[in-house]
């Protein structure tokens, strides 16, 4: 949710007798969620998410007017929990649901779900070619990306199956800043790891002859030139 969105309270229930005029669909304006969050600094509580990651949080329901008019949304502020007394707390951000019976915990964990599903897609587009399809027809939408995902499921149930180490290998150097090389396998380094043991078995082999020997790397050679 945007740190200026404009939300209001729900509206009032009319008390004793009808009055005229049209009922009002929307109470009064409340603060943006970063004021609102920071008006209110007792409202924090520390949730532990599955993952292990500690957050403060706190949640208050409202009228998104602008995108769902009358329907409501709990609306869920988190901040990076400190580690010692001496440590400021993150960044608050904000998340939001329709569903006003989740928790601020539970809110936080489903979008820590769908964030895996987002780098996934991000990364089956750049290797997988998941956005290039040029379909013309219904059945052609309907089957060219389940079969890539169905792909990329094969790729990823050959790196599990493997019982020997040492399958993800060399990582370009922008992955190797933080957690790696304790980071968990990305699809990148799957789809790597697969193309890898193909290009073992066909190249690291003796050829009988100078003539087989150069077709071989020929065929590397083009391998290569295609593999980006």
């Amino acid at each position: 949710m945007r740190f200026d969105a404009a939300l209001y309270e729900r509206p009032p229930k009319r008390q004793g007798r009808r009055r005229r005029g049209r009922a009002p669909e929307r109470g009064r304006r409340l603060a943006q969620p970063k004021l609102h969050a920071a008006h209110r600094p007792g409202d924090w509580t520390v949730v532990q998410l599955a993952n292990g990651k500690r957050y403060e949080v706190q949640a208050w329901v409202g009228l998104w007017w602008s995108v769902f008019r009358e329907r409501p949304v709990l609306v869920a502020a988190s901040r990076r929990a400190p580690r010692r007394k001496a440590d400021r707390p993150g960044e608050g951000q904000f998340f939001y649901t329709t569903d006003l019976t989740m928790t601020p915990k539970q809110v936080l964990e489903a979008y820590a779900d769908r964030w895996a599903i987002e780098c996934l897609f991000h990364e089956v587009k750049e290797r997988m070619g998941f956005e290039e399809p040029q379909c013309r027809t219904e059945k052609a939408v309907e089957r060219t990306a389940p079969f890539l995902l169905w792909t990329v499921g094969i790729v990823q149930y050959w790196f599990l199956a493997q019982k020997e180490g040492g399958l993800v290998g060399w990582r370009p150097r922008w992955r190797n800043k933080r957690k790696a090389p304790t980071a968990a396998p990305s699809f990148s380094d799957m789809l790597a790891a697969l193309r890898r043991d193909i290009l073992h078995d066909a190249f690291a082999c003796r050829s009988d002859s100078e003539n087989e020997l150069h077709g071989k790397l020929n065929t590397l050679i083009e391998s290569a030139a295609f593999a980006a």
